[in-house]
């Protein structure tokens, strides 16, 4: 193993690298590609530190990207923690979250280090041109924390394309893989090499600071057991099983991944039976930030010692235990990516205080053999991106680089998904068609003359998905969705404002949740008389959420976290993207209408609140006030000073009143030159 100090850019407070980091050494100071591929905690980061920091020695930027933002904030925590060698460089954060401005784009231009989550790599990518991202020229090298991810449903595509963007706009970075292990690693140094035409290198290891041992439980379904009874028999086994294992370890703290939150509940009411009842925690989506922080933390300290957790755990914050127990390998009716089992299996092991790390998968029997060999040989990276072709493609063509069909096989011709075979030119072209039948893409003449030829250019609602991120079809949903409520005048009815929202092409697929069923039916009679279809489960999921949220019943849908808060936190995006189909798409016009739809739906609100929201400081329980008061609307607060005064705090007061005026006087405005309708 080789010293730290021998290391020309950086002091680490250690002193020797591991095997991983000591190989990848001998790779300092070449000019290609690097694909690491080793176990989860083999210190694969720090290889990509030891690879980045001759960029930053040099006078380069640096992008490290990940698929989730905790990781994210994991890498910002720990690169301006004073004892790393990374600590007196500039850096820029980049995830959905942060909206550019002026002051953002100039910190940009001035960071050494860009920390960045895969969509938002492939955003800046993609519209480089536009945004004249000159700060990208300087950029030495790419890291790809997880790149393993390109093979995930959902997140693999956006690296995919944004590994291909990056390519274009710096040809001469090097990329940076840091992967568990993958079969075909050379496949994806082929494909790397053909973007930026640089050599890659592979270091494959199978060090890790502990060892692992999978150990793999079986469990049968009993032979006569009848059909409708197969999940509730399986559940209950899966759980008796953990119950039996962390019975024979419990002095071990234990992870315990589920593939689905109500296995993790039902796991939760079984240990809290038992003398375990005080030691088991559930981290999952539905906490807010500061109910997981503390989750977190209690099992860092040893409160907590069965941690139950879905498999985002397993990529976001570092919380090994000493034995891992994996329940299942189906998330619905659908196989767990293997590499997500790899992952989880990946947690158990603490290096700074174990040897071995046991993990146990709980695996039916008929399943035992195939993820026996899954887990033994390894799996193939898949890429991902014929599902979401459309999606970076109608950017391609809205960012004029894609012209022609010639430009648009070319363009698909440089992906994974075409070098593993997975698309071709006949995929590329019933694309293309059909975005010309959903009048995304129009075909215009090269010029006047007979015989010129055509090329593809983005319409109007092509270029408003490709400008907005939106997968193209759902924008052309969202389309016709509005004209229906603008035609049936139904644009203030809560059910088809839900039903408009939420039916879309990405939501066809998906499931409800047991316990939202009778929701999801009495939203359906709502809907009744109205001649409104929801399209698919998850849609009528996200409708029934969204319709009682606009209704203000937040108690009724409150354990549906998990679709209440993407919902608010992405909102501003999509009306946002709905207000731009209406009024530059329908050719719609009317006042305020967007803005106090954005107000409802952050707030869970009614109409008349939301009027009273737009006044900053006001939120629901401010506005309900002031209604309650008398006080209707944001010209009444102006008139009846006094009431308003009585009602609000004083704090409050004083600001609103003053943000009262201006709005009503920039109102007053509006409607005298025309602009409101």
């Amino acid at each position: 193993m080789s010293e730290t100090a021998q290391y020309p850019y950086g002091t680490y407070p250690f002193e020797l690298f591991n095997p991983v980091q000591s190989e990848v050494l001998q790779y300092l100071e070449s000019d290609s590609n690097i694909i690491v591929a080793s176990p989860t905690a083999s210190g694969k980061t720090i290889c990509g530190e030891i690879l980045g920091g001759r960029e930053l020695a040099n006078g380069k930027k640096l992008i490290y990207t990940s698929p989730l933002k905790a990781l994210v904030e994991e890498k910002v925590a720990d690169w301006t923690n004073e004892s790393h060698p990374w600590f007196r460089y500039r850096k820029f954060v980049m995830t959905g979250d942060y909206r550019m401005s002026d002051d953002r784009e100039d910190q940009l231009k001035e960071a050494e280090i860009i920390i960045s989550t895969y969509e938002m790599i492939s955003v800046r990518c993609r519209r480089a041109s536009v945004e004249k991202s000159s700060w990208m020229e300087d950029v030495g090298a790419l890291i790809v924390d997880e790149a393993h991810f390109i093979s995930s449903e959902g997140r693999g595509d956006h690296l995919e394309n944004a590994i291909i963007g990056f390519s274009r706009v710096c040809p001469f970075a090097r990329i940076i893989f840091l992967s568990a292990t993958m079969r075909n690693a050379e496949q994806l140094g082929d494909w790397l090499g053909s973007l930026n035409q640089k050599p890659t290198d592979i270091v494959r290891s199978d060090y890790r600071p502990c060892e692992l041992t999978i150990h793999y439980v079986p469990f049968e379904v009993p032979e006569r057991t009848r059909i409708y009874e197969r999940y509730e028999v399986k559940e209950n086994l899966k759980v008796n099983t953990v119950i039996d294992l962390i019975d024979q370890f419990s002095q071990d703290q234990w992870l315990l991944f589920v593939h689905a939150k109500s296995t993790g509940k039902r796991l939760l009411q079984a240990i809290s039976k038992t003398k375990y009842r005080d030691l088991v925690s559930y981290h999952n989506a539905d906490l807010d930030l500061q109910r997981r922080k503390a989750v977190e933390e209690n099992f860092r300290s040893g409160v907590t010692r069965f941690l139950i957790a879905t498999s985002t755990l397993a990529y976001g914050m570092n919380l090994p235990a000493r034995r891992v127990a994996v329940l299942g390998t189906e998330r619905g009716t659908m196989q767990v990516d293997p590499l997500d089992i790899i992952q989880e299996c990946g947690r158990a092991g603490r290096p700074k205080y174990d040897k071995t790390g046991d993990a146990y998968l709980i695996v039916e029997q008929s399943e035992l053999l195939n993820w026996k060999m899954l887990l033994t040989v390894g799996v193939d990276v898949r890429s991902q991106l014929q599902e979401k072709i459309g999606f970076h493609l109608i950017g391609e063509i809205a960012e004029k680089r894609v012209k022609t069909f010639e430009d648009a096989a070319e363009w698909a011709d440089k992906t994974l998904c075409h070098a593993q075979g997975l698309w071709d030119d006949a995929h590329v072209e019933m694309m293309v068609d059909a975005f010309e039948r959903e009048r995304l893409i129009r075909k215009v003449p090269l010029d006047w003359s007979e015989n010129s030829g055509t090329i593809y250019e983005a319409t109007q609602l092509g270029f408003i998905a490709s400008m907005n991120y939106f997968d193209p079809f759902d924008v052309s949903s969202w389309k016709k969705n509005l004209y229906v409520l603008r035609e049936r005048e139904l644009a203030r009815d809560d059910a088809a404002i839900a039903w408009m929202w939420a039916s879309i092409n990405s939501n066809i697929g998906g499931y409800i949740p047991k316990e939202l069923q009778l929701l999801t039916n009495e939203y359906l009679h709502e809907l009744r008389g109205k001649n409104l279809r929801v399209p698919g489960k998850q849609a009528l999921a996200i409708a029934t959420v969204l319709w009682n949220h606009l209704q203000g019943r937040d108690d009724k849908i409150k354990p549906f976290v998990s679709i209440r808060v993407p919902l608010i936190s992405d909102a501003e995006r999509v009306i946002t993207c709905l207000e731009q189909v209406d009024t530059r798409v329908l050719r719609n016009k009317e006042a305020k209408y967007w803005e106090l739809l954005l107000n409802r739906v952050f707030h869970g609100v009614s109409w008349r609140a939301a009027e009273l929201c737009r006044v900053p400081g006001i939120g629901k329980r401010y506005a309900e006030s002031l209604m309650y008061g008398g006080v209707d609307s944001i010209k009444e607060m102006v008139e009846q000073r006094q009431a308003m005064r009585e009602i609000l705090p004083a704090h409050v007061f004083d600001k609103a009143y003053e943000a009262a005026r201006r709005i009503v006087a920039n109102d007053d405005n509006e409607v005298s030159s025309g602009r409101f309708s």
